[in-house]
């Protein structure tokens, strides 16, 4: 029996592009699944944006050639015909072979990849192949010995089909429907959706977060209440909160938050500062010069390492163990540089401060309380490149704060 042609370009790419809409979503909606399962959505909510769209990223990219490869496979096997086929009416058939079977279904999918992975690149190489003899027969077509081709005219696909085929064509057209209403809408609702998924304590945090970086620390304090309430082993939400209390200054209740996350997660950064901080300002200098090596250990390269490096100069600093001191706010300077923290949100009296020149300045008196004051005020000079930012008032008001001098 002589095969049927192939069917024109023109249909076979409009069927493309329905699949490739489902795939995305069904690649989103598994890339979803699979970061929840092997990240948590608390780990990723904790991360920067950055960090996260890097997370997801990397699974989509990683999830939708398998999911295009099981979409693909699953239907031609089971049908001839993928959803966005059905549509227009179309069917993959085998040359040499009554039936195209899983096996010849899995065979093309996998000689679809190179003009999937590739694009745009890869559809105009798709459109060129089926410029050759005998023309229609795209790449994988040959290299399958399979065609893709036009049973019925789509004006009329629907009566002649059977009630499961009428069925999968009418769900296809209903999703490319939904997928497109959801473009023009804009993403705000799908945003709220899936954050009524999210569990009630990733939902607090995040909205603890956020009232916190608007400076309204009572909203602050009220949404990581409510999370630690739905999940008393949010570790974060506990290291918030007691960051709420010290910005308020309830210092114990600060220790107590942080010490609550570190019984959770020991490696939480944040709560070992934020303890570290609260000991030191309560001149618990045993448990501060603890707190603060223990986050300079374990994140010697991260950029908040600058304020452990700083915090525990002084501790070093207001116990008389001045060479330690000076050589931790010299390490500050170099971590600072390195991250490139010059500016930070240290102002007083107008005056606008820098983590560098703060930490060269401690390191200064760190020298003179040694007995070196021409070597401290000959350092000072040098570290200068140009007018002093703030005023010798606001360099002693700072000095006192954090050195106890």
């Amino acid at each position: 029996m002589e095969p049927l042609p192939p069917a024109r370009f023109a249909l076979r790419a409009a069927a493309k592009l329905a699949d490739a809409v489902l795939v995305i979503w069904l690649a989103g909606a598994a890339t979803a699944v699979v970061v929840a399962l092997a990240v948590g959505s608390e780990t990723l909510a904790a991360g920067t944006p950055t960090t996260q769209g890097l997370v997801v990223d990397s699974f989509f990219l990683l999830l939708a050639p398998l999911v295009f490869f099981v979409y693909q496979t699953l239907f031609l096997g089971a049908w001839g015909a993928t959803p966005g086929k059905l549509l227009w009416g179309l069917e993959v058939t085998a040359d040499e072979r009554p039936r195209l079977g899983f096996g010849g279904a899995a065979l093309r999918s996998l000689a679809e990849f190179p003009g999937v992975l590739f694009g745009a690149p890869g559809f105009l190489a798709h459109w060129w192949s089926t410029r050759g003899d005998p023309p229609g027969l795209a790449l994988h077509d040959r290299m399958t010995k399979t065609r893709a081709v036009q049973v019925q005219e789509p004006a009329v696909r629907w009566r002649r089909r059977s009630w499961p085929r009428r069925a999968l064509g009418a769900s296809t057209a209903a999703l490319l429907v939904l997928a497109a209403t959801a473009t023009l809408a804009s993403i705000p609702w799908l945003d709220r959706l899936r954050g009524s998924l999210q569990p009630v304590a990733v939902r607090a945090t995040l909205a603890g977060n956020r009232a916190l970086a608007a400076g309204d620390h009572g909203a602050a304090l009220v949404a990581y209440t409510k999370a630690i309430a739905a999940d008393s082993s949010a570790s974060l939400a506990w290291a918030n909160r007691g960051a709420v209390y010290g910005d308020l200054g309830r210092l114990e209740n600060q220790i107590e938050d942080c010490s609550r996350a570190l019984a959770l997660d020991s490696t939480q950064v944040f709560a070992l500062l934020g303890r570290a901080n609260a000991c030191r300002l309560q001149r618990r200098w045993p448990e501060a010069l603890a707190d603060y090596s223990a986050v300079i250990r374990q994140r010697p390269e991260w950029s908040g390492s600058l304020h452990a490096l700083r915090g525990r100069g002084a501790v070093y600093f207001q116990t008389g163990r001045f060479d330690l001191a000076a050589a931790d706010f010299d390490r500050a300077v170099r971590v600072a540089r390195e991250h490139s923290i010059g500016t930070s949100d240290y102002v007083k009296g107008g005056d606008y401060w820098t983590n560098v020149e703060m930490c060269q300045w401690f390191r200064c008196e760190a020298l003179r309380a040694m007995g070196q004051p021409e070597a401290a005020d000959e350092e000072w000079r040098r570290s200068r490149s140009g007018p002093e930012i703030v005023s010798p008032e606001v360099r002693r008001g700072w000095t006192r704060d954090w050195l106890g001098r």
